[in-house]
């Protein structure tokens, strides 16, 4: 199952595996820096933006040689047995 590597197709996946549409709503990116000198946590998200925007691939080749072949888990599988670890679900 192909999904989208991005925010908006991991917010699909957690609502895919809730069995309901989660609401997600826009971070305000604008208001980061305002508040940033005095978190750091806010300092570190704004770094982690371009992460959240747009999809990151990862070249497996190495692996794949390596271990012949790639152990796959169904992303929804994966999401469904996250929640249940954390008590979302």
């Amino acid at each position: 199952m192909d999904r989208e590597a991005d925010g908006a197709g991991f917010a699909r996946l957690i609502g895919t595996a809730l069995g309901r549409r989660v609401k997600a709503k826009r971070l305000p990116w604008w208001a980061l820096p305002l508040a940033a000198p005095f978190d750091s946590t806010l300092r570190e998200l704004i770094e982690m933006r371009p992460f959240w925007q747009h999809p990151v691939r990862l070249d497996n080749r190495e692996l794949v040689t390596l271990l012949g072949e790639e152990p796959r888990t169904d992303p929804v599988e994966a999401m469904r047995a996250t929640l249940a670890a954390l008590g979302c679900r």
